[in-house]
């Protein structure tokens, strides 16, 4: 219980937020607003709706979703804004309904792509022309900085892909894959380097949203290189060098939670294979895995392989392979990594069934669909 002493001085402060009074030191969302009319020479900076709407002075509003969802200014300069708990070395842009956090080289050239106006990101997204996947992929041309980026639309996958589809509901899963992507580039994972992020809000709370990451070159994907039919040689390197980049990944503290065959990129070179880990739309760092957490992640990208039919043995000698580069002669992890396999290949039984399922209901479609139409 409160006191009427605590009750007045409540009842104050919430007049002096509902009319916006109170002074910079009581106000600093107000102090912040006029270094950044002050930055941009502008006398009507407006005030976000986020700033004046009840939702934005509520205790959700102040929560870590409310700030991820949070009302952006509607119309104004972009002005760069030093975001609380931003990646190091970005810096974020805003303007209108646009958001950007990227990397300070990139600066010049997202305001080139005009990814800070309206219809931006859904001009650049319709470009096209990148490598197959969920969402249509995007190869970026920078000549000024002797550069390409790769830009991957954002959009949830499953059974939530039928629901919201392209749109975000907010935009922390973006930050959170950035703040993941360069804390373990900066370790040494084997990771495509960040480049930005990219959102803009449409109606109400949802947004479209893009990631982008430095192209990672002739490097394609582990299942275009073995549906290609390598020499035995070749896949032997293949998968030790997967082996131990995963095991690089692992012992960073990082899970995928994501991990298929489509995610794994294969660069060749006369001297050796390199194997980079891409699509970090789930991952999470936090800390080392256990080995059950290690041996779900190996035997999800062995389903993959399974389910497109690029391996038909649960055991092969490519998985021996990547297993001993996996473990490097860590006796210990191999023997608590093989104590997991039976339980893995149950697994693995079930999921055949349902890959079973979807091909039969893939064949029923095809054939209806060629069906000639019945004459009456």
């Amino acid at each position: 219980r409160i006191g009427a002493p605590q009750r007045r001085r409540r009842r104050k402060r919430t007049h002096h937020v509902t009319h916006g009074t109170q002074s910079d030191d009581e106000d600093p969302v107000g102090a912040r607003r006029l270094q950044q009319r002050i930055e941009t020479d502008s006398d009507d900076w407006p005030r976000s709706r986020f700033d004046r709407s009840k939702l934005g002075r509520s205790k959700l509003g102040r929560s870590k979703l409310g700030r991820a969802v949070g009302y952006l200014p509607m119309q104004g300069p972009a002005v760069s804004v030093a975001e609380p708990g931003a990646t190091d070395g970005f810096v974020t842009l805003r303007a209108g309904s646009c958001f950007v956090q990227t990397e300070v080289r990139f600066e010049s050239a997202v305001r080139e792509l005009g990814l800070l106006e309206p219809g931006g990101l859904a001009g650049l997204v319709a470009r096209g022309g990148g490598p197959s996947g969920r969402t249509g992929n995007v190869i970026l041309e920078l000549d000024a900085l002797d550069v390409r980026l790769h830009v991957r639309p954002l959009r949830h996958g499953g059974w939530l892909a039928t629901l919201p589809g392209k749109r975000l509901f907010w935009i922390a899963r973006p930050l959170e894959e950035l703040r993941v992507h360069r804390a373990l580039h900066d370790q040494g994972a084997p990771v495509p380097a960040p480049a930005f992020v990219v959102a803009e809000r449409g109606r109400g709370p949802w947004w479209i949203a893009a990631f982008a990451t430095v192209h990672e070159e002739g490097a394609p994907d582990a299942a275009a290189f073995l549906a290609a039919r390598p020499e035995r040689e070749r896949v032997e390197a293949a998968a030790a060098a997967a082996g131990r980049a995963l095991r690089r990944f692992h012992d960073l503290g990082a899970r995928h939670r994501d991990l298929h065959v489509k995610n794994l990129l294969v660069r060749e070179s006369p001297e050796s294979v390199e194997i980079v880990i891409i699509d970090l739309d789930r991952a999470r760092l936090a800390g080392a895995p256990s080995p059950a957490e290690r041996m779900a992640e190996i035997m999800r990208l062995h389903r993959s392989l399974v389910k497109r039919k690029l391996i038909r043995t649960s055991r092969s000698w490519a998985g021996e392979i990547f297993l001993e580069a996996y473990c490097a002669g860590d006796d210990v992890l191999r023997r608590a990594l093989e104590s997991r396999i039976p339980s893995e290949r149950r697994r693995l039984a079930l999921h055949r069934l349902g890959y079973r399922r979807g091909a039969a209901r893939r064949r029923a479609s095809t054939r209806s669909s060629k069906a000639p139409p019945s004459s009456m």
